[in-house]
């Protein structure tokens, strides 16, 4: 970005160095060639930058130039440089109000009054001239000689009002947690003059006691304290505070916007006022400030009397030959399963918890088994792959931030929710012995424990086998030791917590569990179970394929839990609804075809647009190619073979398509000719044609767990495969190549985290360029060749406008439309694009539930032959 602005600027500015970075912009120091003067320069990300449009954003940041105050920064300039949105302030020689937090806690109560007052008199001035700051914080105002000056001064509406509605559908959010009012943190784009109020207060009130008034670990933790706990008087951390002050700024802090001073003027009064009494605000209902966390009545309908019958089986004396009870759980209106959920049950069988939305965003919900309704963990939103604490009072989970994964801890008895530590490398965590929770890191198998404190490696992966770490870890019963997940050599492997020491399993897959006798694991989306030897830690016996379709969660991961005794919750797409839809860039669906009653997975449109291809199940259970006819309205099986076949794609002409069974890779001409069979070394690989049809380019393993990489083959059976990208460091993923063949564009994934890059082609050893940066998979080029689509890993769909006639270049990012509730895995691309380019072909999936299977160990032991 310096590279791009320096060249941009260089007859107006001279770039010298970064100052800092934040969610929304970076700042540079820079010398005003015309003024001879030093300036501050900050430039808006650029996928804000995308979203927002520069001719809006200036438009609505020349607003803001107008304002005059002595503690206001003034803007010098702004404008457009090479893409990049950029406005420039006066440099000012000092340090923010956050470095001095930072540096001495609290200030003098005299000068934390004097600064608030006159940030107060900066915000009258704006609000008199109709402009609200919207991000009033510490690291906004800034100290030159004691003197503050508030900065960034309706930078925030500019983006607001300039990107509008679409700042949420991609993530951005303005404003920074712990001084956001309550309007502002339940998305309220109308907040008045009392926003900056009540920020200005949180300020104060850091300032006099050294800690936000709403602390917490994660932004989520933050936000529902500031909806549902009043903050501790000052005088009960710092006895100095005199009263009026107090009273001003818990009156500034109220959550209703009607029991704040309504203006800033007002504000800074009553912290001069020695006078200054609190209004009354009624009676306090301190049951919703500090009462239990759940506070429902719950009908004693007919349900809960059948759920609660339940219990009754689960209490009573154990029969010689318990029963298998299989029942569905219905989630009620607005309390459905969301995308990747994950499943965390309890100990002794009385809860689960799964994602699923609250208030419009995914969190943690909790499900009774003897309750008809779930009830959301406040401060869980994001969350992930929940671990319930043996004792069944928290829950573990972790969350994604765009950069990394973190681990937090819910208590389900007061709400308060924790952040342990960043240092995650996946999702899934779990509870041992101890209150360790054990977490897939660095080079290894870590834990920290529950209540907070430092990480530790607990095994380190033996790089000369192929591992590059341990992850998705299970607690075997009474801490025996630790199933886990090898990451990079495949096999499954076990912690010993008698000896420390990580023994290798000799099968190979991934998320492993327990069933009292035997080890239960995925492999490729499919379950299978082999018996266990819980002493020896040794697996005894053939794994078998278990007759379980639970719903897969990416990353080798199913949406299951087992309980100590061997009952079963897992999310069931047995009952799945599957329509293939026509979805607009604006996010309107319309059914591909209403009398379809068939669906595919991983559809393609042929080039003409008249025919799709895909995954679908047959009559015996099997993945088979299937072709839908849109004209004639009829479904075909592209081949009889009795091999599973899967991620088929179209040959440029479309007569013919190439597709992967058991053999390896298959080509199938349309016209009744016989397949083609290429012989290949590449396991679980998928092809792309290139543009002349006679060649492919392939993504694949050439361990059969191992990373994936892009090759390139001939379109006969003699040809050998060949290493596209040897000499770059971690998986290519997902190739897509530009209509006129120029260029490649595939997913990079290091450190488990993919972004979408391109490169020219079939020179690959030309520099790269990457077009993401936060996250994001499955490129799609449009038939002309000037969109690259693509979707972040929750399934917010962007556009990518590109030049490709020579070098690639990249003008414009566009985000489109929300596919949640559509099917759209990170690792393997789930849409496809009409040759018209105005619409996407996507899955739309409806029915999943939850199922509780209660004694399903005796299925299973019935299954694998046992006893």
């Amino acid at each position: 970005m310096i590279d791009r602005l320096t060249a941009a600027l260089s007859d107006r500015y001279r770039i010298e160095r970064e100052l800092g970075a934040g969610g929304m912009a970076t700042v540079y120091l820079a010398a005003d060639l015309k003024h001879d003067r030093k300036v501050a320069i900050k430039v808006l990300t650029p996928e804000l930058g995308a979203v927002v449009g520069a001719e809006r954003f200036l438009a609505e940041i020349r607003t803001t130039a107008n304002l005059r105050h002595p503690h206001i920064l003034p803007l010098f300039d702004s404008g457009e440089a090479d893409g990049l949105l950029w406005y420039a302030m006066p440099y000012v020689e000092g340090e923010s109000l956050r470095d001095r937090l930072d540096r001495e806690k609290q200030l003098p109560v005299k000068e934390a009054v004097a600064i608030a007052s006159k940030v107060a008199g900066a915000l009258q001035a704006a609000h008199d001239a109709g402009v609200i700051h919207r991000d009033i914080k510490p690291a906004n105002i800034l100290l030159e000689r004691g003197e503050p000056t508030v900065a960034d001064f309706g930078i925030a509406l500019a983006v607001q009002d300039a990107g509008g509605g679409r700042l949420t559908e991609t993530g951005l959010s303005l404003g920074t947690p712990h001084y956001m009012s309550p309007e502002q943190a339940t998305g309220d784009r109308d907040s008045d003059a009392r926003t900056d109020v009540h920020a200005l207060g949180a300020v104060l009130y850091e300032m006099l006691t050294g800690e936000p008034p709403f602390p917490g670990a994660t932004a989520q933790a933050i936000v529902g304290r500031i909806l549902t706990v009043d903050p501790t008087p000052p005088t009960e951390i710092r006895r100095s505070v005199p009263p009026n002050v107090e009273a001003a700024v818990l009156t500034a802090l109220e959550k209703t916007p009607a029991d704040r001073f309504r203006t800033a003027g007002e504000f800074a009064n009553a912290l001069n006022d020695p006078g200054f009494i609190r209004p009354a605000t009624g009676a306090r209902d301190h049951e919703t400030a500090h009462g239990p966390l759940f506070r429902y009545g719950w009908p004693a309908t007919a349900a809960v009397l059948a759920v609660a019958l339940i219990g009754v089986l689960l209490a009573a004396p154990e029969p010689r030959a318990p029963r298998v009870i299989r029942a569905p759980l219905a989630l009620s209106p607005g309390q459905e399963l969301g995308d990747r959920s994950g499943i965390g049950l309890a100990p002794d069988l009385s809860f689960f918890v799964y994602r699923g939305t609250v208030d419009q965003d995914e969190g943690l919900w909790v499900r009774r088994f003897d309750e008809t309704d779930a009830r959301p963990i406040p401060g869980s939103a994001g969350g992930r792959a929940p671990q319930v604490s043996p004792e069944g009072d928290r829950v573990a989970f972790a969350t994604w931030d765009g950069v990394g994964w973190s681990l937090n801890v819910a208590s389900l008895s007061d709400g308060t929710v924790e952040k342990l530590t960043d240092e995650l490398g996946a999702d899934v965590v779990a509870w041992g012995p101890g209150d360790l929770l054990y977490f897939q890191g660095a080079d290894g198998l870590w834990r920290i424990p529950a209540s907070g404190g430092t990480a530790e490696r607990v095994v380190v992966a033996d790089s000369t086998l192929g591992e590059r770490t341990f992850g998705r870890p299970f607690v075997l019963p009474e801490g025996r030791g630790i199933l886990m997940t090898t990451v990079g050599a495949g096999p499954l492997a076990v912690l010993d917590l008698r000896t420390g020491t990580a023994k290798r399993l000799g099968v190979r897959g991934s998320f492993p569990m327990y069933a009292p006798g035997y080890l239960v694991y995925a492999d490729d989306g499919e379950v299978l179970a082999a018996p266990f030897d819980l002493d020896r830690l040794e697996v005894t016996g053939e794994p078998r394929r278990l007759p379980l379709t639970p719903r897969a969660s990416g990353f080798g991961a199913i949406e299951a839990a087992i309980s100590p005794t061997g009952d079963l919750v897992y999310v069931s797409t047995e009952r799945r609804r599957i329509d293939m839809v026509w979805v607009s860039r604006g996010g309107l669906a319309e059914p591909v075809d209403p009398s379809w009653q068939g669906s595919l997975r991983y559809p393609r449109v042929s080039p003409d647009g008249g025919q799709i291809i895909g995954e679908m199940t047959g009559p015996d259970g099997r993945t088979i190619v299937g072709l839908r006819s849109l004209e004639a309205a009829q479904t075909r099986l592209i081949s009889t073979d009795t091999a599973e076949q899967v991620r088929p794609e179209w040959h440029p002409e479309g007569d013919r398509i190439v597709y992967r069974d058991q053999r390896g890779l298959v080509t199938v001409p349309l016209d009744g000719r016989l397949p083609t069979v290429l012989e290949s070394d590449i396991h679980r690989s998928h092809a792309i044609w290139g543009p002349d049809g006679t060649t492919l380019v392939v993504d694949g393993r050439l361990e059969f767990d191992g990373e994936r990489h892009l090759y390139s083959r001939g379109a006969g059976a003699e040809s050998t495969p060949r290493h596209l990208l040897p000499s770059e460091e971690g998986e290519q993923i997902s190739p897509a190549l530009s209509p006129n063949g120029r260029h490649l564009a595939y997913v990079w994934v290091r450190a488990g985290r993919g972004n979408v890059v391109v490169r020219p082609y079939p020179d690959l050893d030309s520099d790269r360029v990457q077009v993401t940066f936060s996250g994001r998979y499955s490129p799609a080029w449009s038939r002309d060749g000037t969109e690259l689509f693509f979707h972040d890993a929750q399934g917010q769909m962007f556009a990518a406008q590109v030049t490709t006639g020579g070098a690639f270049g990249i003008t414009g990012i566009e985000p489109l439309l929300s596919g949640a509730g559509y099917d759209l895995p990170t690792w393997d691309r789930g849409f496809d694009v009409h040759p018209d380019g105005g619409r996407f072909l996507m899955v739309r999936r409806q029915g999943d539930e939850v199922v509780l299977v209660l004694n399903w160990l005796e299925e299973l032991r019935a299954f694998m032959g046992g006893s």
